[in-house]
């Protein structure tokens, strides 16, 4: 067995974290191997399972034998058994373009799409800097690749040429009912380039005497909870309140003691920002078996109105 193997061929490097020995034959020497990694997660994600193909794809140029499995082995320390052909078709198509770079006498740089990725990159402010130049489509919210490419098709490849598609719909008459507020990045781009914030509906919240603002924390790839923070605003005060949860058995005693508090105000609006804390409490309600109904219908999804 290989401990922190270095595996590097053809253009190609990889860190695997541990080699082990199958039966059969390799370059290698009497045996070919399977790889396995180490994860900061208890669920194994499909990104997880596209780093582990990626190491059996370099491990395969090396030995000369594809490895039909490998693992990865979690923050629980369950190892899940991941079958690489599966994997190998999704992973091909992205190693190819990477190929022709290297093997290219002067290789084009990709064409710049800023994604939710980013943040991770080195090469971020150097690619932030160039799409601000660029006045690059992919600066907008929700603007990937392909949308850019449809809007390329139609002849917009700027921020300030979307701006000038944005055209306000006027309300039909005898229509009370306002249409659902979108996000429209022709409406963005149009806030940039006037320099200007745009409201598409002023917000319609009734403010009350007594009001709740809530946030959860927890951990997703184990569906577990460790944090409800409330705030309670009356009048001129405020007094804020923290249910912890420090170990997996903690969870029921700090769900109980949050339902009890937020019972003494059976009136009172509840805010959160944006839909983890409904499916949050829907999940904790069903899992320590509470009537939390009444809780629900005074969620008030303060992101909505953003």
């Amino acid at each position: 067995m290989l401990i922190n193997a270095h595996l590097q061929v053809d253009g190609f490097a990889a860190q695997c974290d541990v080699l082990t020995p199958v039966e059969g034959t390799s370059t290698l020497g009497k045996y070919p191997y399977e790889p396995s990694i180490f994860v900061g997660t208890y669920s194994i994600s499909n990104e997880q399972k596209l780093a582990l193909s990626y190491v059996a794809y370099v491990l395969e140029r090396l030995q000369s034998t594809s490895p039909a499995a490998g693992r990865i082995i979690g923050m629980d320390g369950k190892s899940h058994t991941v079958k690489l052909g599966e994997n190998a078709k999704a992973l091909r198509p992205l190693l190819e373009p990477l190929h022709e770079w290297m093997t290219a006498a002067s290789p084009k740089p990709p064409p710049l799409v800023l994604n939710k990725h980013c943040p991770l990159c080195p090469f971020q402010r150097i690619c932030q800097s160039q799409a601000e130049q660029e006045d690059n489509l992919s600066l907008l919210n929700g603007v990937t690749a392909r949308v850019m490419r449809q809007y390329e098709r139609k002849g917009i490849f700027t921020v300030k040429q979307l701006s000038y598609l944005f055209k306000p719909r006027k309300r039909k008459k005898g229509n009370r009912k306002a249409p659902p507020v979108t996000h429209k990045v022709e409406l963005q781009a149009l806030a940039i380039r006037e320099h200007k914030i745009y409201l598409q509906e002023l917000p319609t919240l009734s403010r009350q005497p007594v009001e709740l603002f809530v946030d959860m924390e927890g951990v997703p790839d184990r569906g577990l909870y460790y944090l409800i923070g409330m705030l309670v605003c009356q009048g001129d005060t405020t007094e804020h309140h923290a249910f912890w949860a420090d170990t997996d058995q903690d969870e029921h005693h700090m769900w109980q003691e949050f339902v009890d508090k937020i019972k003494q105000y059976p009136d009172a609006p509840v805010y959160h920002y944006g839909s983890y804390e409904p499916r949050a409490i829907a999940t904790l309600a069903k899992r320590y078996d509470t009537d939390a109904e009444s809780v629900i219908k005074r969620l008030v999804n303060v992101n909505s109105h953003i």
